[in-house]
């Protein structure tokens, strides 16, 4: 058996979390061979997952991924979806270790303590976690990493920039992606600019230059039915650029309406029903179901739907902003069908939300 992991010495250099504490310390084989450390930092909800491989294939390095949305879960890249992009696999192939974070908050509730404070949920629970993993690191291979990484897409796309910037101390690299931005000096106040061709903002950049209520219904208009069909008429050739950019990269003609809506990338996400319904089919269908939460029983839904009918028979992925919430995925309705539902709420409170989503999915699995 190895020595147990120390945590008295451990000195937090954030003041917001207690002391380190360890709950889970052992040996798994699954996803790949590696000793699990799991715990948290007292008052505070902060929590973390390590996964040390052998020492023979550490190379000194740690890779800190961040979960997609909200985030909430420090153990999202140990199990089947963090193999699909990756995972421990990936991180023991680059000489590493893999440290995980909740970011500051477990499923979609924020912490009491915190309350809405994004600093918190942004970088300052990666940062305070990538610094407890290296004392955790120097007792399980006799040294701390010599360099660490972070990286993550989506809502873990925008954060990695943040904790890089936050935490030079910590990290030497980000890997930012669907939906990261450019990296600047700390303290960064400047516009963030979409790190990847397609992202939501290129259609914001249209948003912003179009903001002009004549120069919108006249986009809109041209290209609705007995419309003129050329959206470019009286844009400047700034404009026209950037709406020709967007039409490039897939955006449908006949729904400019959407560019200008309060929830204008809904239309990045109406595809998402249609891709559940063909991996169902695929051998990625199964992995992703069991990835996924219970109603009623596991992960983010454990307290959400018990005692309907969607309780054991619904499976979703949650996501959650200041002011959004969303809920994707599977039903087994009572006819016998699998049914996939993709519920996205804007500018409403959170608990609402969740009330709202669950009498859809309940719906659903009812039918």
């Amino acid at each position: 058996m190895p020595e147990p992991i120390e945590t008295s010495s451990y000195k937090v250099s954030d003041p917001y979390f207690g002391q380190p504490y360890i709950d889970v310390d052992e040996q798994r084989d699954a996803p790949y061979p590696h000793r699990h450390v799991h715990g948290g930092f007292a008052d505070c909800d902060t929590r973390f997952a390590f996964s040390f491989p052998d020492q023979s294939q550490w190379q000194g390095r740690m890779y800190m991924p961040l979960e997609g949305a909200h985030a909430g879960n420090e153990e999202a890249f140990g199990g089947p979806m963090g193999e699909l992009i990756g995972g421990l696999a990936l991180t023991v192939r680059l000489g590493g270790y893999m440290a995980e974070t909740n970011m500051g908050h477990i499923g979609d509730d924020i912490d009491a303590k915190a309350g809405d404070d994004p600093t918190l949920y942004g970088w300052r629970a990666a940062a305070e976690t990538g610094r407890f993993s290296k004392h955790v690191a120097a007792q399980v291979y006799g040294s701390e990493p010599h360099h660490s990484y972070v990286w993550g897409g989506s809502g873990g796309g925008r954060r990695s920039p943040l904790v890089l910037e936050n935490a030079p101390d910590v990290f030497d690299g980000a890997l930012p992606f669907m939906g990261g931005g450019d990296v600047r000096p700390f303290p960064a106040t400047e516009r963030i600019k979409g790190a990847q061709v397609m992202s939501f903002a290129c259609m914001f950049n249209v948003q912003r230059l179009l903001r002009s209520p004549a120069k919108a219904m006249g986009v809109i208009d041209a290209m609705q039915p007995g419309g003129s069909g050329d959206p470019f008429a009286g844009l400047n050739s700034h404009e026209r650029d950037e709406l020709a950019s967007l039409y490039k990269q897939g955006f449908p003609f006949g729904n400019e309406f959407m560019i200008f809506s309060p929830m204008g990338q809904i239309w990045l996400w109406t595809s998402i029903a249609d891709l559940l319904v063909e991996l169902a089919a695929t051998p990625i269908g199964p992995v992703l179901r069991d990835s996924m939460a219970v109603a009623g029983e596991t992960g983010t839904l454990a307290e959400r739907m018990r005692d309907t009918g969607a309780a054991g028979r619904c499976q979703g992925k949650t996501g959650t902003l200041t002011g959004v919430s969303n809920l994707v995925g599977y039903c087994n309705a009572a006819d016998g069908h699998t049914l996939v539902f993709a519920i996205f709420t804007d500018g409403i409170p959170t608990e609402t939300a969740h009330t709202f989503q669950d009498h859809m999915a309940i719906t659903v699995a009812d039918y």
